[in-house]
C-alpha cells in the first residue's frame, strides 16, 4: 500500500485530533505557508458499497467538496460570484488512481496542492489520505478553466488567483 512520507506532504502528518477536528471545518483550512489545503470528513454509510468500501466515485465528491472549500477559505463565495457575473470555475479534466479503499467511518483528508496556474487556467493535485497513516486512498490531477457567462475562457479575476497561489508552496513555480 502507497503512503505518503511526511517529508512528501511537508510535514503535515500524522495530524493529530485537534487539527482533523478543524479541517473537518466546512471550509477545510488554508495552509499558505504549507502550501496546501486541508479538507476533513468521516467516511458514511451512504459512501459505501455493497462490499463495506468507499464506491470509487465518491472520491470525485470528496475532491469536488475540497476545492469549493479552498474558495470558502479564502473569503471566495462560488455562488454569489456565479450569480452576480456569470463566472466560475469548470473542470476540463480529472485523472484518478486509486490506491487502496476506505472504509466506513475512516477519517479522510483531501490535501489540495497548486501544480500548475496559467491565466484562465490551472492543475491542482488532491491527494485523500488518512491523516492519522498517510495511507494514500486515491490521488487525482485536477484541470480547470475559469469561464465567462458563454463558457469562453478568460482570465481568474485578482482575488481568486490570490486565494489559488496559497496552494503552492512559496518560491516554487507553477508556471
Amino acid at each position: 500500500m502507497l503512503r505518503l512520507t511526511a517529508m512528501k506532504m511537508h510535514n503535515l502528518l500524522p495530524l493529530s485530533r485537534a487539527e482533523f477536528v478543524a479541517a473537518c471545518h466546512p471550509d477545510g483550512i488554508l495552509l499558505p505557508d504549507q502550501g496546501c489545503h486541508h479538507y476533513g470528513l468521516i467516511v458514511q454509510y451512504e459512501d459505501t458499497d455493497a462490499g463495506g468500501i468507499v464506491y470509487h466515485a465518491h472520491y470525485l465528491n470528496y475532491a469536488e467538496r475540497a476545492r469549493s472549500a479552498v474558495l470558502r477559505a479564502g473569503g471566495i463565495h462560488l455562488g454569489a460570484r456565479l450569480r452576480s457575473t456569470g463566472e466560475g470555475i469548470i473542470i476540463r479534466q480529472v485523472e484518478a488512481r486509486y490506491h487502496a479503499p476506505a472504509q466506513l467511518h475512516d477519517q479522510i483528508i483531501v490535501v489540495t496542492r497548486l501544480e500548475q496556474l496559467k491565466r484562465a487556467s490551472l492543475r491542482l493535485a488532491q491527494h485523500i489520505i488518512s491523516p492519522e497513516t498517510g495511507l494514500i486512498f486515491a490521488r487525482l490531477l485536477v484541470e480547470g478553466v475559469w469561464v465567462n457567462k458563454k463558457y469562453a475562457p478568460c482570465r481568474f479575476p485578482d482575488d481568486v488567483r490570490e486565494i489559488i497561489t496559497h496552494l503552492s508552496v512559496a518560491g516554487e513555480d507553477t508556471a
